[in-house]
């Protein structure tokens, strides 16, 4: 018993390491182009849904966004953990400069929120398109990965006016 104890205690950093390893590696970021795809339900952010995009591509690497109705700004990133092919239910946040957007709703919303599904050891994309003028407010914006509480990656981008 008390080898088997002291087997356990050994084992403890490992397993610790193991959960809540995951993190979120920025390889790319700035202009992007993409293919729209199909719309999906997200009440928790300022538009209500998200769109599905394909066939991503970098078209200029920056991190200054200069506004522009239509535009496509993001990143492509890996999500680093063990096991690899494991999928995660992490929360994706898009964090709107102080004074945050004001939908035509009239409702002023400071944090876009939503479900995203990530795999451990894939490269991916996300992004976000002006395809409003209301989305266009300048600042500072945000693009948050969050895992069981904790943040696991961002990227952050300064909105200019053109």
């Amino acid at each position: 018993m008390r080898t088997l104890l002291v087997l356990v205690l050994l084992m403890l950093p490992t397993l610790a390491h193991a959960q809540g390893s995951e993190r979120i590696v920025v390889l790319e970021a700035g202009i992007v182009s993409g293919k729209p795809g199909k719309l999906v339900p997200a009440p928790g952010t300022a538009t209500g849904f998200t769109r599905e995009i394909d066939d991503f591509k970098l078209v200029k690497r920056t991190d200054t966004i200069v506004a522009k109705q239509g535009l496509r700004f993001g990143m492509r990133f890996r999500v680093e953990g063990t096991p690899a092919g494991k999928l995660i239910k992490a929360r994706c946040i898009t964090r709107f400069p102080a004074d945050g957007v004001t939908n035509p709703k009239g409702m002023k919303v400071q944090v876009d929120e939503y479900d995203c599904d990530l795999r451990l050891g894939d490269v991916t994309w996300r992004s976000y398109t002006f395809d409003d003028s209301w989305e266009m407010v300048p600042g500072d914006w945000t693009l948050e990965f969050w895992l069981e509480g904790r943040k696991i990656g961002e990227k952050r981008f300064t909105i200019v006016k053109p």
